[in-house]
């Protein structure tokens, strides 16, 4: 990512903080109608990223933007203007029905194509390759043989499945509405409680307790990481915060450099199950299924406790092999340090009793991030001000804008999938191999997220397992006589 400064710097600042305060608004006081939200939430987050990121990785320029980047970032905005301007003749429009003129064709394209540069750049280019080849397939998939073979789908429908189709799928389907409202208001809320201080309870908490212990810094990397992950469900936040102060310590007691990142990474990638800020999957996970996110949470604690007992049982055990030292004394905080901060955890606490009361998800962050702000004042070392305010607006709106784009990636990919009926074909195939044994089901499965792992993020990954995986889960599940649709989704 580029560091911009100066005037374009601050410009980018001032925009990312105040479209997310804007979100952050919407989640306390109603949001607009489902396709002005979110055209709006692709509008202000998806042009910045070409000022942002780079096209090619040391070929532009590191610290401003190029001609190429600005022609991108303005062509990029017109077709969710477009949609933004004209949301109500798009409600009121009756999909594969009514009229798909040239412009509108025109649109799609322009839309389609800078999302797919703007997943490229700022999140994974095999994603970016997983939506192309899922467009050219309604293409070209009435020439394949065999299960690959689909009906000859017109180019206009093609477009309008990818690109508008607000009601089932693609750009502006409800997997971007999900993001644009509920998982935007806890990444909002989970960048306070970073900005107020509050990892660095938890990573005083972790080292206070395992510090002492042989391999005490890995155990205070996997008890940290997982503290870590209840306010910000994301890994990569998850490795830069913990993995900065645990992986040297981890190397200085005599770890290997690979195993010390292995075993941060492992424990940073736990973070998004747990609760209450899981990562975005889990919000995808309530939308699809229905399930009150309150549940998803109580559902998720136990396997997440369990995760990271595993890890801590194996990072015990690797220590002992290797006789590991416990931390130096100098490094770890006194419990006077950890009590210092303590009072950050109300809101936790808040939004945990909101969210098993059963009140919205976006209302809980709301007043769990207002409380955040309020609670930061009562210690001078944790206190809010203006500058902290302003910077976890900025440092959410710069999670916020990779994960919308990749998000409408991935309606893009569901889209596909359901119109050419892979997911039937898909799921038939992994049924078949089954043979009727739901265990065998859940290990091909597994396999299967694993391979997506391999070169997407988490969310998008999640998203078209899901499609594939719970309707096959649920139809064998139903045979035996169990069949419970949150067990399917987790």
């Amino acid at each position: 990512m580029r560091d911009l400064r100066g005037w374009l710097g601050g410009v980018v600042t001032l925009w990312l903080a105040f479209w997310a305060a804007v979100h952050l608004y919407f989640g306390g006081f109603g949001f607009p109608g489902p396709v002005e939200m979110r055209s709006l939430h692709l509008l202000v987050f998806t042009p910045p990223l070409f000022l942002l990121f780079p096209a090619f990785k040391g070929r532009s320029l590191s610290d401003r933007p190029s001609v190429a980047d600005w022609i991108w970032f303005a062509v990029s905005a017109i077709p969710h203007a477009w949609v933004l301007w004209n949301a109500d003749a798009i409600n009121d429009r009756m999909e594969y029905v009514d009229p798909f003129p040239w412009q509108m064709m025109a649109l799609g394209i322009v839309c389609i194509v800078t999302l797919l540069e703007a997943i490229r750049r700022a999140v994974e280019p095999g994603l970016a390759i997983m939506v192309a080849v899922c467009i050219l397939y309604m293409f070209v998939g009435h020439w394949l043989p065999g299960l690959l073979n689909t009906r000859d789908f017109a180019t206009a429908e093609i477009i309008e499945a990818a690109w508008l189709v607000p009601t089932a799928g693609g750009v502006y389907g409800p997997l971007t509405g999900i993001v644009a409202t509920t998982i935007a208001v806890f990444i909002i809320f989970g960048s306070f409680m970073q900005g107020s201080g509050t990892g660095r309870l938890f990573a005083n908490f972790g080292a206070a307790i395992a510090g002492r212990y042989s391999g005490g810094p890995a155990k205070v990397a996997v008890i940290s990481s997982g503290l870590f992950g209840t306010m910000s469900g994301s890994s990569v936040s998850n490795v830069i915060t913990t993995g900065s102060m645990t992986i040297p310590l981890m190397i200085r007691t005599g770890y290997k450099p690979g195993v010390a990142a292995g075993i941060e990474s492992a424990s940073s990638v736990g973070g998004a199950l747990m609760p209450p800020v899981m990562g975005a999957a889990a919000f995808v996970m309530a939308e699809i299924s229905g399930v009150p996110y309150g549940s998803i949470i109580i559902a998720a604690a136990l396997g997440a406790v369990l995760y990271y007992f595993a890890i801590l049982c194996a990072v015990h055990f690797e220590a002992k092999r290797l006789g590991i030292a416990p931390m130096a004394a100098d490094d770890i905080p006194p419990w006077r340090e950890v009590l210092a901060d303590l009072h950050l955890a109300l809101p936790i606490a808040l939004i945990v009793w909101l969210m098993v009361e059963r009140w919205s998800g976006n209302y809980a962050a709301f007043w769990a991030t207002i409380a955040m702000v309020v609670v930061s004042q009562l210690r001078r070392r944790t206190r809010m001000g203006w500058r902290e305010v302003l910077g976890s607006l900025r440092a959410a709106g710069l999670t916020m804008a990779p994960l919308a784009v990749s998000i409408a990636g991935a309606g893009i990919v569901v889209s596909a999938l359901t119109a050419t009926g892979m997911v039937v074909a898909f799921g038939g195939i992994i049924k078949e191999l089954a043979g009727g044994s739901l265990a065998l089901l859940l290990v091909l499965l597994a396999l299967t997220v694993i391979v997506l792992g391999m070169g997407i993020p988490t969310t998008p990954s999640y998203i078209i397992a899901a499609a594939i995986g719970v309707p096959q889960i649920l139809d064998l599940g139903q045979s035996i006589g169990v069949a419970p649709i949150a067990a399917a989704m987790m």
